[in-house]
């Protein structure tokens, strides 16, 4: 049986929409899933990371505040422990 053209297209056509009808609900079924317990972010209340000072200098290149860093001129101890670290 010779088959032609327009047999193949008819053939295939089902399979053709068979395939698309699940990539569609595939697609919105991932998207319900990955949206469904989703919520916005909040971010959560924290201390304050640095309070400056009531006043201070407000020149170009004033120091605002100092702090001991000891951290450059010392070595790891001999427990492995690294300076800074507690």
């Amino acid at each position: 049986m010779h088959t032609t053209p327009s047999r193949l297209r008819r053939s295939h056509t089902p399979h053709a929409v068979r395939v698309a009808v699940l990539t569609v609900v595939s697609c919105i079924a991932a998207v319900v899933a990955l949206t469904a317990g989703a919520h916005p972010a909040h971010a959560a209340p924290g201390d304050d990371v640095y309070t400056p000072p009531a006043e201070f200098a407000s020149a170009p290149g004033s120091i605002i505040r100092t702090e001991p860093m000891p951290l450059f001129a010392s070595v790891p101890g001999t427990d492995g422990t690294w300076p800074g670290s507690g």
